[in-house]
């Protein structure tokens, strides 16, 4: 089991995964901790879990940079590879002290008060604060595909999503240690959290537009989030293969059935090989379909059956301690990594 170690001093951790974001990263802390501080608030009460998610550019020498900025509040850690940013977060929030976690965006996007905003929020009794985007600054295509997918999943059972849906929330420690005992990688942090159902509090913004660097979210990682998200919350692909079996059996017995009867009857010749084709060709990829649907659901459940490793740390540099490689493996074991 994993679970977040014990509260510290701090009132928020604020957990940002990073991933090819050397040019953004650093100036995403400082703005959200200039926010924070304007906003009425001590500095000291602010910590940082920034998690470098196997980025190939300097991300991680960026924040070894800010560790040294921020020896007191500012915890770095590199994993081992890409694991992707539901797992970066997890990892991140696995080590965050403060009573309340934020996550964040390392790419700009966000305005850097949000984090402000939740922690008012919360203060006035919310134990989950989603930051709902009100409009996004991105291309036809990423607002187009986005409102079809957060569509698609409220039809599918999950009414408590925004219509816009959500990336930035804030929610309490012990949601977190809830959080972190669902050992499921699959599982989309946004579908997991509106599934402890919990009530929460929103904040609107409207997302920016992106000033440094470019989106590495693929489509290839938004099709596997869609078929993540869409096996998490209902069972409906599996009973649409079984209505459809239904279907194509009832129609194939009664054409057979009309086959005899004309034969029979009329002594209609049975006619030949493109009535046959068709039907082997139809129902050969109706069987294709449904192995793979059937696949998907079975894949996954192999994968939280194995066991693994959630994530795999390779560097973690926190406060009080040292960063040697005997450390990093004691810390990774202390952990249940």
């Amino acid at each position: 089991m994993i679970t977040p170690p014990a509260m510290d001093q701090f009132d928020t951790t604020v957990v940002i995964p990073v991933y090819f974001n050397e040019k953004s990263v650093a100036g995403v802390v400082e703005r959200i901790l200039s926010a924070w501080v304007h906003g009425g608030r001590d500095a000291e009460d602010l910590e940082f879990v920034l998690v470098d998610d196997g980025s190939g550019d300097n991300s991680w020498e960026v924040l070894q940079e800010l560790r040294k900025r921020f020896p007191e509040q500012l915890t770095a850690m590199r994993l081992a590879t890409n694991h992707g940013s539901q797992l970066a977060i997890l990892a991140g929030a696995s080590v965050a002290r403060g009573r309340r976690v934020a996550i964040m965006a390392a790419d700009g996007q966000e305005p850097p008060d949000l984090v402000l905003k939740m922690a008012q929020a919360a203060d006035k009794g919310a134990r989950l604060v989603l930051a709902v985007r009100q409009s996004r600054a991105d291309d036809v295509s990423t607002r187009a595909g986005a409102g079809f997918f957060y569509n698609l999943i409220r039809w599918l059972g999950m009414r408590n999503m925004p219509e816009q849906g959500f990336d930035i929330f804030l929610l309490d420690h012990e949601m977190v240690t809830t959080i972190l005992e669902i050992r499921d990688p699959n599982i989309p942090l946004t579908v997991t959290i509106l599934w402890l159902g919990y009530p929460f509090a929103e904040v609107p913004y409207d997302r920016l537009q992106r000033t440094e660097g470019r989106s590495r979210w693929t489509w290839s990682k938004k099709i596997k989030l869609a078929l993540d998200a869409i096996t998490a919350v209902s069972y409906a692909p599996i009973r649409a293969i079984s209505l459809f079996g239904v279907v194509l059996a009832i129609l194939g017995f009664l054409y057979a059935a009309f086959i005899v009867i004309a034969r029979i009857i009329f002594g209609t010749p049975v006619l030949g090989w493109a009535s046959i084709l068709v039907s082997v060709l139809l129902i050969g990829g109706t069987q294709l379909l449904s192995l793979g649907v059937l696949g998907e659901y079975l894949w996954r459940t192999l994968e939280v059956a194995r066991h693994r490793p959630l994530w795999r740390i390779a560097e973690l540099e926190k406060p009080g301690t040292d960063s040697s490689y005997q450390h990093q493996i004691r810390s990774r074991i202390a952990r249940g990594l």
